[in-house]
């Protein structure tokens, strides 16, 4: 999975484009990514809905079980994805 860079990270972060994203799409878009997008505590309320489950704190540095998780329920998504993603939420924010 491509990555973005710490500068586009940022901006969606600054941008509150995250808050025009659902849970599924919220967790398609961090949980394949290093840099952090939204605030923690939105990544890890949309992980525990779509998982539904508690998530320990401690589990997050165990991201590729997380992953393996996610993933035995949900498609990988692609890079093209995560990029539609971002662009419908700058529609939205516009």
């Amino acid at each position: 999975m491509e990555q973005l860079s710490k500068r586009q990270a940022e901006k969606i972060y600054h941008e509150q484009l995250w808050k025009y994203l659902n849970d599924e799409q919220k967790v398609c878009l961090q949980l394949f990514q290093r840099c952090l997008c939204m605030p923690f505590r939105e990544f890890h309320t949309a992980l525990e809905n779509r998982l539904k489950r508690k998530i320990q704190l401690l589990e997050f540095g165990q991201t590729k079980k997380l992953t393996a998780e996610y993933l035995n329920h949900h498609p990988m998504p692609q890079w093209t994805d995560i990029q539609k993603l971002i662009q419908s939420a700058r529609l939205h924010h516009s």
